[in-house]
């Protein structure tokens, strides 16, 4: 089946792509085949693929990589207009799998929402989640609600966490990323 390219680049030498993995593929070892646009032979990669490999967008101010959160009027949490304790924010993430209904390969989100276990932690500490949908208009990005506890630490880089638990007890955790707080 074929898989949605997203980005393509070749920096310094180095060279990437990311794609979207359909939803229809099977766990387990896949073979992924990159045909040359020029012409010439496909190569093969082998891959295996899990049920979630999440990761948190982020941006970096200075030396602080942050979580791309949103709040509810569209404005962008960041150190110079930090998330307030008490306000529920939207981080924005990938690779948090199936979703009910099912989302369709290369279709937008219509805010479906993730049929993962997901838990969500803010400064060192589990917090609630009001929300976890495939993002409404986007391609394979998932927002996440949260609700920022009113006694949370502030500070401009605090931790937060994201892991998805599969039926087995699995965890599959994002990077580590921080959200600045007041």
């Amino acid at each position: 089946m074929a898989a949605p390219i997203f980005y393509v680049s070749n920096v310094n030498g180095v060279q990437s792509m990311t794609i979207q993995v359909p939803f229809e593929t099977p766990l387990g070892n896949t073979t992924v085949m990159l045909t040359p646009a020029g012409g010439g032979p496909p190569a093969p990669l082998n891959v295996t693929t899990q049920p979630y490999a999440p990761g948190v967008f982020t941006n970096t101010y200075g030396n602080v990589t942050i979580a791309v959160a949103v709040r509810s009027d569209g404005s962008y949490v960041s150190p110079t207009n930090p998330a307030h304790r008490g306000e529920t924010i939207y981080v924005f993430a990938t690779g948090l799998g199936l979703t009910t209904p099912a989302a369709v390969t290369n279709e937008p989100g219509a805010g479906q929402s993730v049929t993962a276990t997901v838990v969500v932690g803010l400064n060192n500490k589990g917090v609630a989640h009001t929300t976890v949908d495939y993002a409404p208009g986007l391609v394979g990005v998932y927002i996440i609600g949260v609700q920022v506890p009113a006694n949370t630490t502030p500070g401009p880089g605090q931790p937060f966490g994201l892991i998805l638990v599969d039926p087995s007890g699995n965890k599959y955790f994002a990077q580590s990323t921080k959200i600045p707080i007041e």
